[in-house]
């Protein structure tokens, strides 16, 4: 993962196997991921993702500022809005962008639908013509299965964790699902592995979970 502690405690993530990552709503789930696939990338690993609440070019610029670090980025402000804003110095960015060349593949929403169908089809290609081996899919609630009662949608979720289990042991690649925990009363808990989506079923096919 490249983070001591955490390979201390799990020896790293192994082919073959997912992970689950849960957490309330900025809680920071996404941020840790995103680091880790970069550090996958830093160790030579080539890293495919899907993100259903960030645009692609969102998605780079976010990735982008997290690898540059508070050391080569700029606070702007914009002076229509007064809105503050990051953005990467130009030559840390050209480093980034050649650093992730041939190493990092993001889901476009705009030339491509997000239902679980395609995510399948592209990750498929992603892991034969690229030789990807570390996939993201962020997140479970973010995907369209094409089902209509709550029920179904949960039963559907697990249905696309285990192709996503099947898809990891057939490629021997690892793949980071982040699924938002359930909601008791309105508020998002998490006491156990069980908490996650909406049934226990994805956290059963996990080999990781993480809150």
């Amino acid at each position: 993962s490249g983070f001591d502690p955490l390979d201390k405690a799990i020896g790293g993530f192994s082919p073959g196997q997912i992970s689950i990552w849960t957490g309330k709503r900025g809680s920071g789930k996404s941020t840790v991921v995103s680091q880790i696939l970069l550090n996958a990338v830093d160790a030579g690993q080539r890293v495919c993702a899907y993100s259903g609440e960030l645009q692609a070019e969102v998605f780079k610029s976010w990735t982008t500022l997290q690898a540059a670090g508070f050391g080569h980025i700029t606070q702007c402000t914009d002076i229509r809005t007064g809105h503050t804003f990051w953005l990467p110095d130009k030559k840390a960015e050209e480093r980034i962008n050649a650093w992730l060349r041939g190493h990092w593949w993001l889901y476009d929403q705009r030339t491509s639908p997000n239902d679980v169908d395609s995510v399948l089809a592209l990750y498929e290609f992603a892991v034969r013509r690229y030789g990807c081996n570390i996939f993201l899919c962020d997140n479970l609630m973010s995907l369209r299965y094409g089902h209509g009662a709550e029920v179904d949608i949960y039963r559907a979720q697990s249905e696309f964790v285990g192709a996503l289990v099947r898809f990891a042991q057939k490629h021997s690649v690892h793949v980071h699902i982040v699924a938002h925990p359930r909601k008791s009363n309105g508020q998002a808990e998490i006491t156990d592995a069980d908490e996650v989506g909406g049934s226990g079923d994805i956290t059963n096919r996990a080999d990781n979970v993480f809150a």
